[in-house]
């Protein structure tokens, strides 16, 4: 998903991501520390109630009035406890109560709750406590001290009112922290990435590599970037230079070669035919110069198809035009006739189908001329053509009942020079090679596979 995010985005989602785990971690922070401190103040005031009331000393002796002095005893206990909004249950060790002072609670958890090694939660019908329990010594209403339990608790209603409140604040803050850290980190990226803005569009605008130059000034990485890029393009200027160089020297040469060795291939060839017709040769003769028509028929043929290649590889514009390959079909296997009368050719194709597509005329008869020469050639004697009108597109297909190709041969027969190891002697490899080059240059595609008469299925996929 963030693949498809643009670099603005990923800076702006980086920066909130970052901010809000920064504010998460301080506010966390912030309302554990702040609860720490209010309950340990809870702490502090019931550990000072026990200190108050059991660092106390019990009065010495008898008094004249026992029940004047429990008053007087119990009256501080209650202004102790008071102090401090707490509540005091004090309990003779074998658990009898004897006062009860403060805050009203009558739930028998509060002392179960309390424990003398430190305060401790409690948790009264829904009400959250916290209870701390002591031992000491206290006069009795006889005036005798005796030992006892003291149980001293403080509801923490308020302190998790308080922690309440704040952790609210603090998340609206958080909030507003984290809306402020987008506004900020949007306005800042598009001020960072302006320069790198303006690279992109100077990069859109130019026509050709090394045509221009891409402005150098700004922060230090676009100004590298720049420099890099500006770089890159003269590399790329130099190189197309030399390709074009290189392409108009083939195309030279392709144009050279063919005129300066048509013209003595056609006389020997004129040669030749004219020697076989000549009285006086005897079968020997005839036979040796009959191969020779042949070798010099075929290196006619290798010229036309290295010419054609050349011209391919040069990159020269199509003339393009409305083709039917339907009609284009036709007349291929007209001509096929002719040159192989032994095999039974045959097409298939909707009259109702429009077999139309836009290319070059010469362009396309090359690549259906060699894939109907191959299947004659290289098929037992039967060989189909097939037309139909696809979804964008038109199909042509030709099916032969030869040997076929090997599934793991058919991309490198595609290559120049390159002939399967079922192939017949005397083909030169480029057949292959000359109709994939046509279909690419026309943004079609050539797939080879297995034709159901038993041979070889070479389909070509054309855009209209």
């Amino acid at each position: 998903m963030t693949d498809r995010l643009s670099l603005h985005a990923r800076v702006v989602l980086a920066t909130v991501v970052a901010v809000a785990l920064t504010l998460a971690a301080v506010l966390a922070v912030v309302l554990s520390t702040f609860a720490a401190r209010e309950r340990d103040a809870v702490d502090s005031r019931l550990e000072a109630t026990v200190s108050d009331v059991a660092g106390r000393p019990a009065a010495a002796g008898v008094a004249r009035n026992e029940r004047r002095r429990g008053r007087r005893q119990n009256r501080r206990l209650e202004r102790v406890v008071a102090r401090s909004d707490q509540g005091l249950i004090v309990t003779e060790l074998d658990g009898r109560e004897t006062g009860r002072f403060g805050l009203a609670a009558d739930d028998p958890a509060l002392e179960a709750a309390g424990s003398e090694a430190g305060p401790a939660d409690a948790d009264l019908g829904g009400e959250p406590y916290r209870v701390l329990s002591a031992r000491a010594q206290l006069t009795g209403a006889d005036g005798e001290a005796r030992p006892v339990r003291l149980t001293v608790f403080a509801p923490l209603t308020d302190v998790e009112e308080r922690i309440a409140d704040l952790r609210t604040r603090v998340l609206l803050t958080g909030l507003a922290g984290l809306l402020l850290s987008v506004l900020l980190a949007t306005l800042l990226s598009r001020l960072a990435l302006r320069r790198l803005e303006r690279l992109e569009r100077e990069a859109d605008a130019l026509s050709e590599p090394g045509s221009a130059l891409l402005s150098r000034g700004g922060p230090r990485e676009i100004d590298h970037l720049s420099a890099s890029l500006n770089g890159m393009l003269e590399r790329i200027g130099n190189a197309d230079a030399e390709r074009d160089a290189a392409l108009e020297a083939s195309r030279r040469f392709a144009a050279d070669a063919g005129h300066e060795l048509r013209t003595p291939l056609a006389t020997m060839g004129a040669d030749l035919h004219t020697l076989a017709g000549a009285p006086g040769i005897d079968p020997s003769g005839q036979e040796v110069v009959g191969d020779l028509l042949e070798q010099q028929a075929r290196m006619t043929g290798l010229l036309d198809a290295l010419q054609a290649l050349a011209r391919g590889d040069a990159g020269a514009a199509l003339e393009r035009a409305d083709v039917d390959l339907g009609d284009l079909a036709e007349l291929s296997l007209e001509a096929a006739r002719a040159r192989h009368p032994q095999v039974a050719f045959s097409f298939a194709a909707d009259d109702d189908a429009d077999l139309r597509v836009t290319g070059s005329l010469p362009g396309l008869r090359l690549a259906v001329d060699n894939l109907v020469e191959n299947a004659a050639r290289h098929g037992a004697g039967r060989v189909t053509v097939s037309a139909t009108a696809e979804s964008g597109g038109v199909s042509l297909s030709v099916d032969d009942d030869g040997p076929g190709i090997p599934e793991d041969e058919r991309d490198r027969v595609r290559e120049r020079f390159e002939r399967g190891r079922d192939a017949l002697a005397g083909g030169s490899g480029l057949g292959l090679a000359l109709v994939d080059q046509q279909v690419r240059l026309h943004g079609g595609t050539l797939e080879l596979g297995e034709s159901g008469l038993g041979g070889l299925r070479a389909a070509l996929l054309l855009p209209r």
